[in-house]
């Protein structure tokens, strides 16, 4: 179920959109319908189905709508209503009001879940932050009211995830039903045999000359069809039952055959098609069937008044429908089909509508009505294009989740004694944000507060904490399911490095489980050690580790994915650099010769327009450059005898950033989007730097990153579905730019 919830939850905003939006619609419509009720058949049944054509298209309209950022709602609004979502805004509610949670006790990983993890994550606090006391009892209230909102919001959870998935198992038997009619109806056309009498064919004849109709149809017989219908939208057939013929007089047989050449010129089969589509996928919508019924019984109608504007005398007509009536057996509905009466309950009111001479029979759509039609739609089309929420879209404004994380002091100490939040050198728009070509248009920002900062850390690591698996795991994507023990790493350090305690459950269970598997690539190992590293824990594991990599370096310099494949590259390097780099900080061992191969390789491989690409004569990138420029600048640090090649490296390197520095993509617009600002941020942290040329660098990434978080707190790259790896990318941008600017 938890795993259907996942799959569900990205959808619910969609979905929801469509379902307002479809009842809107056809609430409008029976409104209207009821308001042109005395208006001619043919404008009703253009305005019945119109819910057809606007729910066919009702999802692509919607789908626009948001790219555009369109809505009524904003969606956070949507959030602190939706079920869906009540887990986080309910926690954040908690922390902001009260200020006060007891520090949780950490207990066994196999007892708790994600959600129960990221609840004591957001109870427990940093250390550094200023702290209050309240009254144990109070404390204990709040604690207390949390378990009481986790428990029910889990069974609304429940309870929407099955409204949702029982939608789409009703559309997926829906769906099923219309399929099997479609196959009837090939068993259909394999029963029917010509016709050759004479008599049918002069019948034929002078029905087409009676309706204007010059196209090719056959007339056939079958023991299968119930009663007299019409199948096919290209071959079109005209289908009697067997031995109906002969009830027939030949006037009757003429008014049937007019009525049934009515439904081809109007390409009825076509339009009861697209009804059958649209009723299996909306299948709970009860307005859509009234407005089906109604247009199907204004479709016979209609057809019933070419036979009256044919003939003179509609009494042959009446009789042939009685007869028919008599004649046949009533079976299942055949879809994508129009018949000589559908419904039997309908007769008495056709009959005496044949037999009625003063109303106006005109079967066409007259200009009069088609602009009656186009006002109808138009009043429909709002529903379409302004959906009832909004979706998160990269570079929307997100609201901001202030929630500064507290704790409680265990003795009786007054709230006074808080401290005032610290004001971190961040920053956040004050107007709107224009673009330049280079990045975002510099302008005056106001500097956003330790509070502020938190709740978009807050949100990220909830995000994270929930996509933990029952092994201990991270990861969110099957392609990336081999590197499950480099994710898990990589998600352990981007949490550690963003305040978690290191003895809460779900950290603890990422580690057992990163401890009891095997890092076998490059990447996997460099994330590993980083992990021990920033844990300061397992010393034997981290030389180990080490030492593993230092013997996997190629000979010219650069490191690949292990040491049994040749076939190095900068992405691998930067991270084997990064990892040992900071082993060498930690005081392990590493032998110097070490960054003396790397350095002269990454210097080798720069290209002459300053930048590197992911291998050497590659075309250069951003985040390739900006890995490769940290990789030089830790190496001159671990080797001061090595700065003077960083320095020259770093002039040209410095040039290509200057003139493709963008905030908003990989330059020239490559994937890793996020692995770019990581790398940058890194590069600005390590050099103390926080522009690039004229460029605010640092304001520029901290408003994108805060305008590009989604509502749950990930952030997802344009190029790449993996959000957890983004998100520790932008939890790590974050950490380097505070560090950069606070040197």
């Amino acid at each position: 179920m938890n795993t259907i919830r996942l799959l569900i939850e990205p959808l619910s905003v969609p979905l929801t959109n469509v379902a307002v939006a479809s009842v809107a619609i056809c609430l409008t419509l029976l409104a209207w319908a009821w308001y042109f009720r005395r208006a001619s058949l043919p404008l009703q049944h253009t305005i019945l189905m119109s819910a057809t054509y606007l729910l066919l298209i009702c999802p692509i309209g919607l789908l626009i709508a948001q790219k555009l950022n369109y809505g009524v709602l904003d969606q956070q609004h949507f959030h602190d209503a939706n079920p869906l979502f009540a887990i986080r805004s309910e926690s954040t509610e908690l922390v902001n009001s009260a200020a006060i949670r007891a520090d949780l006790p950490p207990g066994p990983a196999e007892n708790f879940t994600a959600s129960e993890s990221a609840e004591t994550l957001m109870s427990v606090g940093r250390q550094d932050e200023p702290v209050s006391s309240a009254p144990m009892g109070q404390a204990k209230t709040w604690e207390q009211r949390s378990m009481a909102i986790d428990q029910s919001t889990r069974r609304i959870n429940g309870f929407a995830t099955l409204l949702f998935l029982t939608w789409f198992v009703g559309a997926i038997i829906s769906l099923r039903r219309l399929l099997r009619g479609l196959a009837l109806i090939s068993r259909l056309r394999q029963s029917l045999y010509s016709i050759s009498r004479n008599r049918v064919g002069e019948a034929l004849k002078s029905a087409a000359a009676d309706v204007g109709f010059s196209g090719h149809v056959e007339f056939c017989h079958s023991k299968l069809a119930p009663v007299p219908m019409t199948i096919g939208i290209h071959n079109v057939a005209i289908v009697l039952p067997e031995d109906l013929e002969n009830q027939l007089t030949d006037a009757q047989l003429q008014a049937v055959l007019i009525h049934e050449l009515a439904h081809v010129i109007r390409r009825d089969n076509l339009l009861a098609l697209l009804q059958a589509w649209v009723s299996a996928i909306f299948w709970w919508n009860p307005l859509l069937r009234l407005l089906n019924t109604k247009a199907n019984i204004a479709r016979e109608q209609i057809c019933d008044d070419f036979v009256r504007k044919s003939m003179s005398q509609t009494i042959a007509f009446s009789e042939a429908l009685v007869k028919v009536a008599e004649f046949c057996v009533y079976g299942r509905v055949i879809p994508a089909t129009t018949t000589l009466l559908d419904d039997s309950q309908q007769l008495p009111v056709r009959l005496r509508r044949l037999n009625c001479l003063e109303r106006d029979t005109n079967p066409q759509l007259t200009k009069r009505a088609l602009n009656r039609w186009l006002i109808v739609v138009l009043s429909c089309i709002g529903f379409l294009v302004i959906p009832t929420i909004k979706s998160p879209v990269a570079g929307a404004q997100q609201p901001t989740m202030i929630a500064s994380r507290t704790k409680i002091k265990r003795d009786t100490e007054s709230s006074s004694n808080a401290a005032t939040p610290s004001v971190l050198p961040l920053v956040t728009p004050v107007s709107a944000v224009t673009q330049d070509g280079k990045g975002i248009a510099n302008q005056r920002l106001t500097e956003v507060t330790q509070p502020e900062q938190n709740a978009y850390i807050d949100s990220a690591m909830a995000f994270l904490l929930t996509q933990q698996k029952k092994n201990g795991g991270f990861t969110d994507d099957s392609s990336f399911q081999r590197y499950e023990n480099g994710i898990t790493s990589m998600v352990v350090t981007a949490l550690i490095r963003a305040g978690a305690p290191e003895d809460s459950a779900s950290i603890q269970q990422a580690i057992l489980h990163v401890r009891e598997a095997d890092s076998r690539i490059n990447y996997e190992k460099s994330l590993e050690l980083m992990m021990w590293l920033e844990l300061d824990r397992d010393s034997i594991r981290s030389r180990q580790v080490a030492k593993q990599l230092v013997a996997c370096q190629e000979p010219n310099g650069l490191w690949g994915y292990d040491e049994k494949i040749r076939n190095s590259d900068h992405s691998n390097t930067a991270f084997v650099v990064r990892a040992l780099a900071k082993a060498h900080q930690a005081g392990l061992t590493i032998t110097p010769d070490v960054w003396v191969q790397v350095t002269r390789a990454l210097v080798k491989s720069q290209n002459k327009d300053g930048g590197w690409g992911y291998k050497p004569n590659s075309p250069s990138t951003g985040n390739m450059t900006c890995s490769c420029l940290t990789s030089l600048a830790l190496c001159a640090e671990c080797n001061p005898a090595l700065m003077p090649e960083f320095e020259t490296s770093r002039r040209e390197a410095t040039r290509w950033l200057e003139d493709n520095f963008t905030v908003r993509t990989n330059p020239p617009g490559q994937p890793w989007h996020f692995t770019y600002l990581a790398s940058l941020s890194e590069f600005m942290h390590i050099g103390g730097q926080t522009r690039i040329g004229k460029m605010e660098a640092r304001k520029q990434i901290v408003h994108f990153l805060q305008q590009a978080q989604r509502a749950d707190g990930s952030w997802k790259g344009r190029h790449h579905s993996n959000q957890i790896i983004t998100t520790c990318f932008a939890l790590q941008t974050f950490k380097n730019l505070e560090l950069a600017a606070t040197e």
